[in-house]
């Protein structure tokens, strides 16, 4: 998970806001306006023109009742909280969903990915006994829309410590298997690289040996590219629940499923701290990690994860549902946030308090939105 800078953005010296505006009983935050096509843009797409879709198959139009997605992503301070770690990879991975055909929806969403963003104060579940002025406040959180795409950086790692923390949780001290199966490099399209790897590792799970030695699994794919030979190196790392199982046989295994591939690689973790360490290692991993500045490889990747999963769950937690992160406080709409960062730039003590508690672990704690305030 990247973090933001520092430093705000020349967006965030604006004048001062009206009184008022920063109210518990403030209206909800408005959608941000989208700026106009630049050239530079415009050339950006163009500059991205190799896909793997015909010409034919990107329609031109939105489907009725879609509003068109905008070509330059919009620049405001909201946005800058959430995305100012990967802002260039962020540009690039749009303008390849442009190219790849994805729909205008997708677009809209991965747009405005972190707009219409506002502060929340948590009080103490007790505050209902006394006034609300007299409450203490615990702490503060931000609060946006998200798009909840894999190719958002902010969004995939979000889901991904849901993931990580309902694993570790399913486990629950008990020591944890962890196992990589790759295939042999070839110079094969992503998309029938993951369908074969895909394949043979359901071939493998049907085996008297992963039946008799695994009784759960959470297989969570990975994307690499090589950049001197530009080929695509896909791989499952499997974080498994079971009794011991011989490598000797586990390697013998794949080599007869998958007939040319014969590394794989297994190991046994004790420590509950290291297992939750392992799994958050790999399932936060950006999808755009190693190739983020191949336009063309991003737009092969979105093609080729397109309705894709990226997690596979058998056996015991087939059904598992991912456990979202919850407390006991009690959340209240302070204001928006651009009206915290007017007034904290206006020197006011107690917005500038509000920011210094968002920073504190290192990140700023944007959430998904809920309900409208």
């Amino acid at each position: 998970m990247p973090t933001l800078n520092d430093e705000p953005t020349k967006a965030f010296y604006a004048p001062s806001p009206v009184p008022g505006d920063f109210l518990p009983w403030a209206p909800p935050p408005q959608p941000n306006r989208l700026p106009p096509i630049s050239d530079d843009d415009e050339k950006l797409i163009a500059g991205c023109a190799v896909t793997l879709l015909d010409p034919d198959e990107i329609p031109d139009h939105p489907p009725r009742g879609v509003l068109p997605a905008p070509v330059q992503l919009p620049e405001s301070p909201c946005s800058s909280f959430r995305h100012s770690g990967w802002t260039d990879v962020r540009r690039r991975v749009y303008a390849a969903l442009r190219v790849s055909g994805a729909a205008e929806s997708r677009l809209r969403r991965f747009a405005e990915c972190g707009s219409h963003a506002w502060i929340e104060a948590g009080y103490s579940p007790d505050h209902t006994a006394r006034p609300r002025e007299e409450a203490p406040i615990m702490k503060h959180r931000i609060k946006c829309n998200t798009c909840r795409d894999r190719f958002c950086v902010p969004c995939a790692g979000a889901r991904a410590r849901i993931v990580a923390r309902t694993l570790v949780a399913q486990l629950a001290g008990e020591p944890a298997r962890f196992i990589t199966l790759t295939r042999k490099h070839t110079d094969a399209p992503l998309r029938d690289q993951i369908d074969g790897l895909y394949a043979s590792y359901k071939r493998l799970r049907k085996t008297v040996l992963w039946q008799r030695h695994v009784y759960a699994a959470a297989a969570i794919l990975e994307l690499t590219r090589n950049r001197d030979t530009q080929t695509w190196h896909p791989h499952l790392h499997v974080l498994a629940k079971g009794k011991w199982m011989p490598h000797a046989d586990l390697k013998a295994e794949w080599h007869r499923i998958t007939e040319d591939s014969f590394i794989v690689d297994i190991s046994l973790i004790r420590d509950p701290a290291k297992t939750a360490a392992y799994v958050a290692k790999y399932v936060t991993k950006p999808m755009v990690q190693t190739y983020s500045t191949d336009q063309p490889a991003v737009v092969e990747a979105i093609q080729a994860m397109h309705h894709r999963r990226t997690v596979l769950l058998t056996g015991d937690w087939q059904k598992l549902n991912w456990e979202k992160q919850t407390d006991d406080l009690l959340w209240s709409y302070v204001g928006t946030l651009d009206s915290l960062l007017h007034r904290a730039l206006a020197g006011e003590p107690d917005a500038v308090a509000i920011l210094t508690s968002l920073r504190k672990d290192g990140r700023w704690k944007t959430q998904e939105a809920g309900p409208a305030p």
